[in-house]
């Protein structure tokens, strides 16, 4: 029984993995470990011939799942793109519905790709991925699909180190219900504003900016401080056709103002740091936004800045 999932993707298992994977299983203690290696070394490999098909890089001997002492001490099964990071590919076992994540795998991977093995380990199907893993069990029925994997580790590629190292918001958890700290519900956002901004209120009503969330978009807020001013920042996403999303960018007044400080910047930056829109508060301007659209997986910077003072926050879709 085959649990394939739209857009995964079926390929088949080389000789060479398979042997390779029975020796590395060979020198376990346990029949389970036994077992357990031999589907990580099968699961890591298919992978490997799949991005390379793609023309993405990775290296088998790097990871930790090609280390002798490693796959003693540890369930891994992690394979390396070469000065980004490294992925987790993660079998499952015959028709199971869910995939067992153990919990030393759930930091320091750029995704976790899930791989169903058939039971003559001739053929595997790559049913999806997802970005982190916070349980030890992983429906299939959560994963993001492969086309989407594809989208998304091609802007990791071209991601500078500190945007991969440093933190970001992943905006797709958005439309779950799981937000970062200090990302405030709307509502919570304006309740601390004191005195009330008419201006703000009337803006906000006018854009019928959404409080809670739902399964096509979702909303969150927070204070970015720049020199005395709390400057509230709104990230609204809502979810589009084909993986895709529209997102739109607001800077609301300070507490006690009414319009925003002359000369108050909003910048929209790529992964590399470049440009792509940007505005400027004039004078009596209550809100400044921008409106744009991105793909599954794709890295984003917002720059609020007031007289040479800047705050850059990334996101990833």
């Amino acid at each position: 029984m085959s649990n394939s999932l739209p857009f995964s993707v079926s390929l088949p298992i080389s000789s060479l993995a398979r042997s390779t994977a029975q020796q590395f299983s060979d020198e376990q203690v346990t029949i389970h470990k036994a077992r357990r290696t031999f589907l990580n070394t099968l699961s890591v490999w298919v992978i490997h011939d799949y991005l390379a098909s793609v023309d993405i890089l990775t290296n088998l001997s790097q990871g930790d799942s090609w280390n002798p002492f490693m796959r003693h001490c540890a369930d891994v099964a992690d394979l390396v793109m070469p000065g980004i990071g490294r992925l987790e590919c993660r079998p499952l076992i015959g028709s199971s519905l869910s995939c067992y994540v153990p919990p030393e795998v759930w930091g320091e991977r750029i995704a976790y790709i899930f791989v169903q093995i058939n039971p003559s380990h001739t053929t595997a199907t790559l049913l999806g991925f997802l970005f982190r893993v916070e349980q030890v069990e992983v429906s299939i029925e959560r994963l993001q699909t492969m086309d989407s994997l594809l989208t998304y580790l091609h802007q990791v590629r071209h991601c500078p180190p500190s945007v991969l190292a440093g933190q970001y918001a992943l905006l797709r958890d958005w439309l779950d219900g799981r937000y970062p700290d200090r990302w405030l519900d709307i509502q919570s956002l304006r309740a601390e504003i004191k005195p009330f901004t008419f201006r703000w209120q009337s803006e906000a009503s006018r854009l019928n900016t959404p409080t809670e969330r739902s399964a096509e978009g979702a909303s969150r807020g927070q204070f970015l401080h720049l020199g005395s001013r709390l400057i509230p920042l709104v990230i609204q996403l809502e979810a589009s056709a084909d993986y895709r999303f529209n997102l739109c960018v607001q800077v609301f007044p300070s507490s006690g103002s009414c319009s925003l400080a002359l000369g108050l910047a909003l910048t929209i930056l790529d992964a590399v740091g470049k440009t792509v829109l940007q505005t400027h508060a004039r004078r009596q301007d209550g809100i400044l936004q921008l409106r744009f659209s991105g793909s599954m997986g794709e890295v984003f910077q917002v720059k609020v800045g007031l007289d040479a003072q800047w705050i850059t926050k990334t996101f990833m879709i």
